[in-house]
């Protein structure tokens, strides 16, 4: 898939599971190049009954907190092994995964651990795709 194609069923994608994410209704409309970067057009609807049509760098979408929380979602994982905390009842011990089987696993969201990530990326948008 292009860059192009993942950003945007990356965003239609946190849009179909929670419309107002981002703080208010957004509707997507395009994704585009511009002078090799990728933008996004959204149209977004204001308190008094109008609408706005806004020009995002993709950045200012996929590193945005409120995207990635439904993105990649909320529950807390160890910041040691990555074992879900919600599944492992909230402790790692007797983990094969977890190289220091602690009781206080270190909890992080794990769209924070994901964001952390991204930003390491050479490509962030191909980290996204791993995820549709």
């Amino acid at each position: 898939m292009t860059n192009a194609t993942i950003l945007e069923k990356a965003i239609e994608k946190v849009l179909y599971e929670d419309p107002i994410c981002f703080g208010v209704s957004v509707v997507l409309l395009s994704v585009y190049e511009q002078g090799g970067l990728l933008f996004v057009t959204v149209e977004i609807d204001q308190t008094d009954g109008t609408t706005e049509l806004v020009d995002l760098e993709y950045k200012s979408a996929i590193f945005n907190h409120d995207f990635a929380k439904v993105f990649f979602g909320k529950y807390e994982i160890c910041g040691y092994c990555g074992e879900n905390l919600e599944e492992s009842g909230e402790s790692c011990l007797g983990s094969n995964n977890c190289q220091l089987s602690c009781n206080y696993p270190n909890p992080i969201p794990i769209w924070k651990y994901h964001l952390q990530q991204m930003v390491l990326e050479e490509d962030p948008i191909k980290y996204l795709e791993k995820f549709l």
